[in-house]
């Protein structure tokens, strides 16, 4: 018997199935040996998801660039479907399976992370930037180990068996990735809690901006999760190039929350590495003009998610969503140097 589509169906079924019961049983991964009952959790709070929800029928929804389990293989191992012809990102609402994660217990998700679900957030206020930071961390890592831990309990099944020797293999080092990259996010996480809960010196440097307008899109993720990347000075500057690969990820963490005003940004980086975050980010470089289209350009390369209100969407216009669209399920090893791009005014998501 051969492992035909209808075999790799029962496959993907059985490895869904497993996942959530992984998830079912995950714990909280807020400090150490923590083991209260986790809640489903939003990386973007739902609170300010909202903000961008409109009415379609009986329920309010975005639409949302999301790779779903494409994410195993990951964009840059050349695993994604050929693009469209024409856009078509997903319809989602806030309790829509694929936005939420059990990264935390109930006691943590609200009382711990509840200054950045209200108005009060303060991008001068270092606390609060790391605890954006810390909750887009914690809901990755979450996933990786639990994609990582259902791809383990993968390999007993007759599903796994059935498959050809070479694609077993690479099952295999779809999960080793994945642990590897829970463990260096967990390595990043602890230095976080250490910031947020413990109070002591944060490891991190973090960097924010307010962009004021209409609240548009919600979007997080983390450089180079998984793969090579390497970010080297633009034109003759002098900041040193970073190599990273799959056994020990530079975390550099960047999330945008809609906000009544319009949109809050927060990056952050070891800060030994802090002179290379507007150079991974050029958004956040002092001398960026259009700061906009950068942190989109950034954004497009790195994220795993991105929400947007459908009115903002169909506003684009076909040709410029397909922009969107090929920058966003093209994703190289990292961000591209967006300055050196001829034009990215059309990759501008706050517009």
């Amino acid at each position: 018997m051969g492992f035909d589509k209808t075999a790799n169906a029962r496959y993907e079924a059985e490895f869904v199935r497993r996942l959530k019961a992984v998830y079912a049983r995950s714990p909280c991964l807020v400090g150490v040996h923590h083991r209260a009952r986790t809640v489903q959790g939003h990386t973007v709070p739902a609170s300010r998801l909202r903000l961008i929800a409109e009415s379609r029928g009986a329920r309010r929804q975005f639409r949302t660039f999301d790779l779903g389990l494409d994410t195993l293989q990951g964009r840059a191992a050349g695993a994604l479907p050929a693009v469209r012809a024409k856009p078509q990102p997903e319809w989602a609402s806030i309790d829509s399976e694929g936005l939420t994660r059990p990264f935390a217990c109930a006691e943590h998700d609200n009382e711990l992370f509840e200054p950045v679900d209200g108005s009060d957030f303060d991008t001068e206020n270092p606390r609060h930037c790391a605890l954006v930071s810390y909750r887009t961390l914690l809901w990755l890592r979450c996933e990786a180990l639990s994609f990582a831990r259902a791809l383990h309990r993968m390999e007993d099944t007759g599903e796994f068996r059935l498959m050809p020797i070479p694609q077993q293999a690479w099952e295999r080092e779809k999960r080793i990735r994945r642990r590897l990259e829970a463990n260096s996010m967990g390595r990043s996480a602890r230095g976080l809690h250490r910031a947020v809960v413990a109070r002591e010196e944060d490891a991190f440097t973090h960097r924010a901006m307010r962009l004021p307008g209409r609240p548009r899109v919600a979007f997080f993720g983390v450089c180079a999760r998984g793969g090579a990347a390497r970010w080297t000075a633009r034109e003759e500057e002098a900041a040193p190039a970073i190599t990273t690969d799959a056994r020990e990820v530079v975390q550099f963490i960047l999330t945008c929350y809609p906000d009544r005003t319009g949109h809050i940004v927060v990056a952050s980086c070891p800060r030994e590495l802090a002179e290379l975050l507007p150079i991974v980010f050029p958004a956040f470089d002092d001398a960026s003009d259009d700061r906009e289209a950068l942190l989109s350009a950034s954004a497009l390369d790195i994220v795993d998610q991105i929400m947007i209100a459908p009115s903002v969407w169909d506003g684009y216009g076909d040709e410029r969503q397909r922009s969107i669209w090929d920058r966003w399920s093209r994703m190289p090893e990292g961000p591209r140097d967006a300055l050196a791009d001829p034009d990215i005014a059309p990759l501008n998501l706050f517009d």
